[in-house]
């Protein structure tokens, strides 16, 4: 008996602590027998005021009358009832869901067991879930975007939206079929199906990888395609593709290419009708001033050699910064000294500092390794930039060029090459905007000074090429201290002395037998002035006009006859790549050797030069030291 009445006390406190209300009706009288604790506070009455009262003694007539219709449907079916209520309470609006049970007890007894829980948060939930849905169902729907989402296990259409189909032209009436149906529907449409048809394979096959590329159509549209799965529970259940419509983008794409070759042929021939005139110039200005003449053809000589390598300058500043600035500046790695590049900057402009009454140093760091690996010539660039504006802007004063490590590990180094001067100095408001192109720090100065102002902001775009980095100090009237800091790595080389100077080297290539060069160019000024630096070096020399000519001499004098084969690019007939590809090709390794000379200044134009067998590439203006270089290089 004590166990029931526990078994009854337990079954009270269960029902009395859920979070819904709960009640019994007798069937044939219909009133409350029992109601639990979350019934009673809904009410706001006690246990004696509900219990043995009917629907009419608790709720206005109307509802009461609607209660009871439903239980004594409940009861009537001996079916269970189930009912989802709104309700306008003194707290706001509320969801009900209101359950009615038909019991019968073993006694044969019959009751009807009700229940209410609120269910306003949920319905609040299921109303923003559905909003949500609605919302993105929208979005998928008016996307622009193709999107189409294949089941992982199926392959058949989970989803997909109008666009999709539109912008493959595929009829919306196989919706309801597989990848494999709509997949042969689209790539009729693609330029390579095959490719496409490969993919979609590979990536169900590797179900979890993403992929993107994109599709060019038969009919000039491209597509930006993507694709990734999607993961529930750690496994992939679908696949979605994401097509976006990029032609206009791809042709923006295609038109400023086209821009951008046209923009390079531009300047590549503007390079080479400047520089064509322009190797006429210094080349007889080199041979002239190692003539017998008055120290007033000197300086006359002096003046023209400054005016022309500083047009030369400025050529070469635009065409870089053209390079930099399409991407088409590239960087070489070889093994150089730093001693060496320095010393050759001091003697490149100890005369120009000397004539503005100024003093050049070199300050070297005696813990500097012999040799590093790195774009040599674009390292003397800033340096030689450095140096220009040192002179340029400092008169009776001091001018210094140094280098020193600042760290070192086993096999890189961490330089710092700077220039200082003690010159005119930069105003503190003009710092901001010093590596700007085209800017100077006070615009009179172009004036006075001259300069594209260029320099600077090509110095910064090399420095950040190699990985470096450059700044300056720098006070008005005080002077300025411009720095290169750059990783370099170390190089195994060492410094050779053979005993042998460049001037004895050099004879060495006259005295030997058949020593002669053949110049192909032409253009008939650049023949002369080749020709007569050739011949002022005491060498013997031969002209074609074009690559056929040379062909057709080689033929005749054999091709041991000539050392060297100074070969232009752009020549009428036939070019000097085909030339020496045809020149390569019949006479192998007894070839003669193949300089390119030429006003083409690009790197890919190096490129190809010694890809079509080349042994070196000059850039016009060639001057006098440069040629002897390639002949004490090539010739012996």
């Amino acid at each position: 008996m004590e166990d029931d009445i526990n078994q009854d006390e337990l079954t009270k406190s269960i029902v009395n602590a859920l979070d819904l209300v709960v009640y019994a009706k007798g069937s044939s009288d219909l009133k409350i027998s029992f109601m639990n604790k979350k019934g009673l506070d809904m009410l706001g009455l006690t246990h004696d005021e509900v219990v043995g009262k009917s629907d009419y003694d608790l709720f206005p007539r109307n509802k009461a009358k609607s209660i009871r219709n439903l239980d004594r449907e409940v009861l009537e079916s001996k079916k269970p009832s189930l009912v989802f209520e709104e309700r306008n309470a003194g707290d706001g609006h509320k969801s009900y869901k209101v359950s009615r049970f038909p019991i019968e007890l073993s006694n044969g007894e019959n009751f009807l067991l009700g229940s209410t829980q609120d269910i306003t948060e949920f319905k609040i939930v299921e109303n923003e879930l559905k909003h949500a849905l609605s919302f993105s169902e929208c979005l998928f729907e008016s996307s622009p975007d193709g999107i189409l989402v294949i089941n992982h296990m199926t392959r058949n259409i989970a989803k997909v939206n109008s666009a999709f189909f539109k912008m493959w032209g595929i009829s919306v009436k196989l919706i309801d079929s597989n990848d494999d149906v709509l997949l042969s529907a689209a790539v009729g449409s693609l330029k390579e199906p095959e490719a496409f048809i490969k993919l979609v394979e590979e990536l169900y096959d590797k179900p979890t990888i993403l992929s993107n590329d994109i599709l060019e159509l038969k009919d000039g549209r491209y597509f930006y395609r993507t694709s990734f799965p999607l993961i529930e529970e750690g496994k992939p259940t679908a696949r979605i593709w994401h097509f976006q419509d990029v032609t206009e983008l791809k042709q923006a794409q295609l038109d400023s290419k086209k821009a951008e070759v046209a923009k390079s042929q531009f300047l590549a021939n503007m390079s080479h009708e400047i520089r064509t005139p322009m190797n006429g110039i210094i080349g007889l200005i080199d041979t002239l001033r190692s003539m017998d003449i008055t120290n007033e053809m000197m300086e006359m000589l002096d003046t023209i050699n400054i005016s022309s390598e500083t047009l030369l300058n400025t050529l070469n500043d635009i065409l870089d910064f053209s390079k930099n600035e399409s991407g088409n500046l590239k960087l070489e790695s070889n093994s150089f000294s730093i001693k060496h590049l320095i010393n050759e900057c001091y003697q490149l402009f100890e005369s120009s500092a000397v004539g503005r009454n100024n003093s050049l140093d070199v300050s070297i760091a005696d813990d500097l390794p012999s040799h590093f690996i790195g774009d040599k010539h674009r390292i003397k660039q800033v340096l030689t930039n450095y140096l220009t504006n040192a002179i340029k802007f400092t008169n009776n004063g001091k001018i210094k060029i140094g280098a020193e490590l600042l760290s070192t590990t086993s096999d890189h180094c961490f330089l710092s090459l700077w220039v200082s001067d003690t010159g005119i100095g930069i105003a503190e408001k003009y710092h901001p905007e010093l590596y700007s192109a085209f800017i100077q720090a006070d615009a009179s100065t172009t004036r006075v000074y001259g300069g594209s102002g260029l320099g600077l902001s090509i110095c910064a775009q090399l420095a950040e090429l190699m990985g470096g980095e450059i700044f300056f100090e720098s006070k008005e009237n005080e002077g300025s201290k411009f720095y290169l800091k750059i990783h370099l790595k170390k190089s195994q080389a060492i410094e050779i002395n053979n005993g042998m100077d460049y001037p004895s080297r050099l004879e060495v290539v006259k005295n030997q037998q058949s020593r002669h060069f053949l110049i192909v160019e032409d253009n008939l000024i650049n023949q002369k002035v080749m020709a007569l630096i050739l011949r002022r070096l005491d060498f013997t020399c031969d002209i074609a006009c074009n690559g056929q000519e040379a062909i057709d001499r080689i033929t005749v004098v054999g091709p041991g006859y000539y050392s060297i084969i100074f070969m232009d690019m752009q020549m009428p007939v036939m070019d000097g790549i085909e030339a020496t590809k045809r020149i390569k090709q019949k006479y192998g390794f007894d070839s003669p050797s193949i300089i390119a000379v030429t006003a083409n200044a690009y790197g890919s134009d190096k490129e190809c030069c010694l890809a079509a067998g080349m042994c070196d590439f000059l850039s016009k203006p060639v001057k006098k030291s440069t040629l002897q270089e390639i002949i004490q290089r090539y010739a012996i």
